[in-house]
Formats: C-alpha cells, structure tokens, sequence
C-alpha cells in the first residue's frame, strides 16, 4: 500500500525534487499527436511539431569517496519519462574511475568521447549511477535528449554533499476538488526515509510546511507541523482560508538539514463553491405579457458570485438569461398571464467557470395585476373599428376602384408565411423562401428566429437558403419569439413565429416595393388624367416641380434599370420622397 502512494524521492540540495504531481492529459496527447501526424504524410502539407518539456530532479549523495548520482526524469505532466538515455557527465573526476549502476547486480558503464555515462531510465523514469574516487563537492551534468524530437532537451546541474538521506513525500490521497462549504479542510501528508533507517538508528524529526499558491499570486503560509520521519502528517485547515474559489497549489515543503535533503511535494486542486440565487427586491405586480422585472442577488460562502449568468425559464422553456456582475443580475422576462398562474417562475444559475457551481433554483411566483378597464375600452374600441371597416366594405365601390381592385387581383403576390404541414412541438422548421410574385427560389436568404432579449440581439436560431431557396431551422420557439427573413434584393420579411412545420416564405422584391410606395404617393398627390396607374417617368416628364422630377426619374431607373436594387439605394430614394406641398400639373 505504502510503495503505491509514494514512489520516488522528492528533493535535494540543489533546489530539485522528485514531487508527485497529478496526472495530466496534456503532455501524452501533445506527443501522441506529434507522433501522429509525423508518421502520416498525407496529414497535412505542413507538418506540425508539437513537443513537450521535461524537468531533471537529482541529487548526489557523497560517502567514503563514493557517490550516488539519483535523478528522475518527469514530463511537463509529472508523469515519468522511461526507456530515456540521461547523459551523467562528472565536472571533477580523476581519471580512471569505476562506474556502475547501482543495485545488487551493477552493470558497469563506460563513457563516450565526451566524458559522459549514459544510463537508461526505468519504468518510473529514475536511474541511480555510483561512482568511485569521488571527491569532496563533486559536481555532474546532466543531460537529457530525446532522439524523436517529442521532448525539448533538459539540463541539471548537481552538486554532491554529505547528507545521508532523502525523505520521500506525497498527498495521500491526491484529492482534486475542495468545497469550500465544508469548515475544515483535511489534508493528509505520508513521509518515508530513504535509505530506511536502521533497527538501532534513533528517529528523526521533520518540519514541515505547507502553503498555498494561487494562480500569478506569492505562496502563503497555510500551517505546520513537526513529524517523526516516517510517519504521516494531517493538516486541518479552515476553508476561509483558502479565499476564493479556483485552482490552486498545494505544496509540503522539508527545508532540510545537516543530514537529510530537503524536499517538496505538490497538489493541484480547485476550490469549489456552490452560488445561491436569492431575489434582491420583490417581484412588482404587472401583466406577465408586458415584462416583468426581476433583480437576483448570486451569492456563496466565500461572497458574491462575479460571473456566470441567471436564466429564467416557466413549464421547461428558457425565457432568457443575464449575465451576472458582482453578485447582481437583472432580467426582463415575458409570459403568457396563464403560464405565470399556471407555475411559478424557476431562476437558476449558470456557471461559466468549473469552480463555480450551480445552487437548487429558485422558484418565483409573479403576483399579477387585476384587468384594467382601459384595456376593456380599448377591446371596445377595437370592435368598432371592425365593424366601421365593414360597413365601408359593403358600399357599392366606384368604377375606378374596381378597376383597380381587379388589377390587384391579377397581380396579386403569395401569402408571406404559407404553412404546408404542421410538425411536432421540436421538430423545427424547414421549407422555401420564393419570390412572392414570380415563385421563383431566393438564394442566400438569412433565416432568423429571435426571442425577448436583456442585453444582445436576441437571435437563437439561424439558417440560410441554397440555390433552390431551401433552409432549416432547428430549435424551438418560447413565447415572444420572431421570424425574421432577409435577402439582398428582397424586402424584409418581420412576423411572429409560425408554429414548426414546413414553411413556404414569401419575400417582395426591393422594386415592387419601391413602385408600390410611389404609387401610393402619385395617389396622394392627387388625380392623373391617364386610366390605370401612374409609372414614375410620366411623373418625371409631366409635372412641373423640379424636385419631384429627379426623384421620379431616379424611381425609374431604380425599378426598371438594369442594376439590382440594393437596400442602401433603396433606403436613399425613400429619403428624397418630395412632400404633398403641390399638386401636379
């Protein structure tokens, strides 16, 4: 159990330490992927090198004229690099000198043309060389190099000193994630000597420390304790202490002595927190059809939440959302009166960090206001216009309104929304935008569905036609929600959303447009002694305004030129639109 925690030294004189580090994907993916692309040419034009880095943790260990040399090589991940060639180059020996592996059955080793003593690293990416006649302050450089190119070079500098032992240190176990809501944080710390003390050899006592880093920030002290070697050390620690949430290090420090090397093990973890969404004030009284104003306060145990969003959703369906600002967020939600009788509003916190995480929702009920009479007088109101509109509907027309009426009819264009089929409630929305008087397809129409909005454009859905003037949309639609349509050369189409299904979207061209709205001007302006309709060059030719005939000129060559109609142009005709201040000649 205990070789199963901790595995390897973890710190010299020199600074360095074998630390137990958490696992990490990283680095594998990275030389995996390198390997990858390197082994197939026809990945891509250019190859891509992707390499990781290596760190160097040894110490040097001076007895009786002998030295063990100890390193380990760890990837940028902590993981142990094996079946690696470290290069051992000794500064300061004589010549002559017996070099070996150490173990029970050692290998002799011989060095190359510069000196150096290659050795291969095992399993857990450690090699151990003795060298003989070594003196006092020996120094050794040690190199690593990888011939596949999958890891930078590394270097460590090494000087040998008396000390006579090591203490190998781990976080057991490597917890990962510290919620703050709990008071106490317990963090357990496992020592071993290495060489193991001897039956008769008197125990040592260790001071260690252990300290806290966050992110771009100093060390800070968390708390100590002084341990017999061997023995495991338990930290309680107050979570306040650990401020705000986040990743954070972890790290047990030994700052050595005369006959022990120091050491250093490493923990990385996140704190979390849990964010709680209360009302800041109470909901005011409304109809859920006009908006309702609701103000959320987002807190923690370790203060106001500073990020993420609130969303508002009613029977399953999001409402909306807002981003949240030093604990506060505000959102205008709309509803239909019987959704808001029917269930209470449900307000719930979306994190966009891992270390903030979402609380039980809230659920809200929206008081409403009794009907207004107003609103019955303008249903009142509404109901005589209809019926005024009626009966002017059944006078007999004049002879010049029937003309017209009939010429209407056979130019008449297509509805703007035609829904063929009726789908299911998710199934979206598919179909054609045509052209609403020829038929014929719109390519590259934008096909928009928008919702009520806080703070953005509120489109939650996009889709574009093909060259048969074919899109789809997926999704689906809350209360409140639009559609909106847009061509190059086509007048926006703006209506409430359809129910899903298959669609037929009619769109009017930029010039029928621009000669309906001159017709009706011409009509305004008063009575053309010609049958039919005016058309914008006889305006042009006949009227006696200097005004009215340039524009009517420009409407000409807008609508019958042989150029496209672009909406900039468009939107610039409709200015210079001269007034009704004369009648024509």
């Amino acid at each position: 159990m205990y070789d199963a925690i901790v595995n390897a030294p973890t710190g010299g004189p020199n600074g360095s330490g074998f630390g137990f580090r958490p696992a990490c994907a990283l680095s594998g993916l990275c030389a995996v992927l390198y390997y990858l692309l390197a082994a197939n040419p026809a990945s891509a034009q250019t190859q891509l090198r992707v390499t990781g880095t290596l760190t160097i943790e040894a110490n040097a260990s001076l007895r009786r004229g002998a030295c063990d040399v100890r390193a380990r090589v760890l990837d940028d991940a902590g993981q142990p690099v094996s079946a690696g060639q470290l290069q051992i180059k000794p500064l300061s020996s004589p010549a002559g000198s017996s070099v070996h592996e150490c173990g029970q059955h050692p290998s002799e080793l011989s060095a190359n043309a510069a000196g150096a003593y290659l050795a291969s690293t095992s399993d857990a990416g450690t090699v151990c060389v003795h060298f003989e006649g070594v003196p006092e302050h020996a120094e050794f450089e040690l190199t690593f190099s990888d011939p596949n190119g999958l890891y930078a070079a590394a270097n460590k500098h090494v000087i040998a000193d008396s000390a006579t032992r090591s203490v190998e240190m781990a976080f057991a176990p490597g917890q990962t994630v510290l919620a703050l809501e709990r008071d106490t944080q317990i963090l357990s710390l496992v020592t071993r000597p290495e060489p193991p003390l001897a039956i008769d050899e008197k125990v040592q006592n260790v001071e260690l420390a252990l300290n806290l880093a966050h992110e771009g920030r100093a060390a800070e002290k968390l708390a100590s304790a002084l341990v017999e070697i061997g023995s495991n050390a338990e930290f309680r620690v107050p979570s306040r202490a650990f401020g705000e949430p986040g990743p954070l290090e972890i790290i047990a420090e030994f700052a050595g002595s005369a006959s022990t090397r120091a050491a250093r093990a490493l923990l990385h973890v996140t704190s979390t927190a849990q964010a709680r969404v209360t009302l800041a004030e109470p909901l005011a009284a409304s109809h859920p059809e006009s908006g309702v104003r609701v103000r959320v306060r987002v807190s923690s145990v370790a203060g106001a939440v500073p990020s993420g969003s609130v969303e508002a959703r009613s029977g399953g369906i999001s409402l909306g959302s807002a981003r949240v600002s030093n604990g506060t967020a505000e959102l205008y939600v709309q509803l239909e009166e019987a959704a808001a009788k029917a269930r209470p509003l449900e307000l719930r916190y979306v994190a966009d960090t891992p270390w903030w995480l979402p609380g039980q929702p809230l659920s809200v009920a929206v008081p409403i206001l009794p009907p207004s009479p107003w609103r019955r007088l303008a249903w009142v109101a509404a109901a005589l216009a209809l019926g005024a509109w009626l009966l002017v509907g059944w006078q007999r027309p004049r002879r010049l309104e029937r003309a017209a009426h009939a010429r209407a009819q056979r130019d008449s264009a297509r509805a703007p929304i035609d829904v063929l089929e009726l789908g299911h409630a998710r199934s979206g929305w598919r179909g054609r935008v045509l052209d609403a008087h020829d038929g014929s397809p719109i390519a590259n129409a934008l096909v928009l569905m928008r919702m009520p909005s806080f703070d953005a454009s509120g489109v939650q859905h996009t889709a574009r036609t093909d060259d048969d003037g074919a899109f789809a949309l997926e999704g689906s639609a809350g209360p409140g929600a639009a559609l909106t349509v847009r061509a190059p050369f086509h007048s926006p189409l703006a209506a409430p959303m359809p129910p899903p299904g298959t669609l037929v979207l009619s769109l009017t061209s930029r010039r029928r447009t621009l000669l309906t709205r001159f017709v009706d001007w011409a009509t305004r302006e008063g009575r053309w002694d010609r049958r039919g309709e005016v058309t914008p060059g006889e305006v042009a030719r006949r009227t006696d305004r200097t005004e009215v005939a340039g524009w009517a000129g420009a409407v000409d060559e807008a609508a019958f030129g042989p150029e496209p109609l672009s909406e900039s142009k468009e939107q610039g005709l409709l200015a210079r639109e001269p007034s009704h201040d004369r009648k024509p000649c």
